[in-house]
């Protein structure tokens, strides 16, 4: 099974590689790994799994004076993953050189290397993997992780690997530019809704704003959002239009007033995401907002956010962990991703009833479910 999966809101990685080896060993060794390795390059930019800014460094390198070269290079293009290809045995600075550059210090780092080459000569002609075995201990005692790949670059397997870890590495990538929105703070009692927000900047790279319920009110009653980035509005045609995007293709089992206020609601956590360049967000969507000062029901407008790819997460009572855990399914997989609470399922039927639950996309429900309090109802048709 080829792996194959890229979230089409998001750019694909920018790697860089670049080749290393000792001077000694077979020369045609080398440029057959070598060799294998730039078509896999080339094949990975046509089919879109590598950014078409991504770097294959023009030149074989040796010593730790190249490699500081080399990572000096991937610092200031702001790669998103490097790749060490030993060719052959590889000299033993040039790991620990890029390693330990400051800007490369925390980028994902794969070191891979080729069996022998069968050349039809009885010797060892590369000794390449035993090199990526002394990186592997040369790593561990600089504190520096990374990810022994073996396997010819011409061999789906191997392909098949470095997809999934650049889509991965990918991930934390765009983990690290993460900026959750939190609109309010969890309900009473909702205890793992709550966490050390500098522990997940460490290691996820998320950053959590938290503001208060209120300006998603002011939103839906004015059409104005305010925030880092400045002013965004939405007039109540764009609400006409995302209405009757909504209408489109489906039978609806709820009053208009609801699917109105679904509209306006999208737009207006919408516009406040613009404003403050939020990637996620966290709702604190009860009590408050069935109350009937308020009586918008949030669960279709957030899904629509997940829908329209404005956010990588979106999820309920304001539980941002959750949110994290959303944005990484999100990128992982390629498509948005959804944590569900469900509540009761019946198995002679078709009807799933979801409780306090992180939402879904439509389109991909089963063909009637219930959601919180409200029992927000939608029918695919067909």
């Amino acid at each position: 099974m080829t792996y194959q999966v890229k979230y089409s809101h998001e750019s694909a990685p920018k790697i860089g590689v670049v080749a290393n080896s000792i001077e000694a060993f077979n020369e045609e060794a080398k440029e057959v790994t070598e060799g294998q390795f730039i078509n896999l390059f080339e094949q990975f930019k046509r089919e879109g799994v590598i950014s078409q800014d991504s770097i294959y460094y023009p030149k074989r390198i040796f010593g730790p004076h190249e490699a500081y070269e080399v990572a000096k290079l991937f610092a200031k293009e702001q790669v998103e993953v490097v790749v060490i290809l030993d060719s052959a045995f590889p000299n033993g600075h040039v790991l620990s050189t890029i390693a330990t550059y400051p800007y490369l210090a925390k980028i994902p780092l794969i070191v891979t290397a080729s069996p022998e080459v069968d050349l039809g000569i009885p010797e060892w002609v590369s000794n390449a993997w035993c090199g990526v075995i002394m990186n592997n201990y040369a790593a561990k005692q600089i504190g520096r992780y990374l990810y022994p790949l073996a396997g010819f670059p011409d061999e789906e397997e191997y392909q098949d690997e470095l997809k999934m870890l650049l889509n991965v590495f990918h991930a934390v990538a765009q983990m690290r530019k993460d900026f959750l929105g939190r609109f309010g703070e969890a309900p009473g009692g909702f205890h793992s809704a709550s966490g050390d927000q500098l522990v997940y900047a460490e290691k996820f790279g998320t950053k959590v704003e938290t503001i208060d319920l209120t300006a998603v009110m002011n939103a839906y009653k004015t059409g104005i959002a305010t925030g880092y980035k400045g002013r965004i509005t939405f007039s109540d045609k764009e609400v006409e239009e995302i209405l009757t995007e909504m209408r489109q293709g489906r039978i609806i089992l709820v009053e208009e007033s609801y699917l109105e206020k679904a509209a306006r609601l999208y737009h207006s956590l919408r516009a406040i995401i613009r404003a403050n360049g939020f990637t996620s967000i966290a709702l604190r969507c009860w009590p408050e907002m069935n109350e009937t000062y308020i009586n918008v029901t949030p669960c279709f407008a957030m899904t629509w956010l997940l829908a329209k790819g404005d956010v990588s997460a979106a999820s309920c009572e304001s539980d941002w962990p959750t949110a994290v855990a959303q944005s990484l399914g999100t990128y992982l997989s390629g498509k948005p991703a959804a944590c569900l609470d469900f509540v009761n399922y019946t198995g002679d039927c078709e009807i799933v009833q979801l409780g306090t639950a992180e939402w879904g996309l439509p389109g991909i429900w089963p063909p009637m479910m219930k959601c919180c309090s409200r029992r927000f109802r939608i029918m695919e048709a067909g």
